[in-house]
C-alpha cells in the first residue's frame, strides 16, 4: 500500500479523532435504523473497520507523544 506521512498539530489530531468518532456514531445509528439494505450495511461495516484502524493508529501516536512529553518533562526537573 502506498503511504503518506502527515504531521499535525496536537489540536488538529484531536479534532480528527472527534470527527472520526462522530462519523462512526453516525454510521452506527444508520445501521441501527433498519433503513439500509444489505449492501449499504456491508459498505458501512467495511468502511467502519478501515476508519477504526485509522483512529487506532492516530490514538496510538497521540499516546506515544504524551508519554514522550511526560518523560521529557520529568527528566527536566
Amino acid at each position: 500500500m502506498n503511504e503518506i506521512e502527515l504531521r499535525l498539530p496536537l489540536k488538529h489530531a484531536r479534532f480528527v479523532l472527534e470527527a472520526i468518532d462522530f462519523r462512526l456514531e453516525t454510521w452506527k445509528k444508520a445501521v441501527e435504523s433498519a433503513e439500509l439494505d444489505e449492501d449499504e450495511i456491508s459498505d458501512i461495516d467495511n468502511d467502519s473497520m478501515l476508519l477504526l484502524s485509522v483512529r487506532d493508529e492516530l490514538e496510538t501516536k497521540l499516546a506515544t507523544h504524551r508519554a514522550h512529553v511526560s518523560k521529557q518533562s520529568s527528566l527536566s526537573r
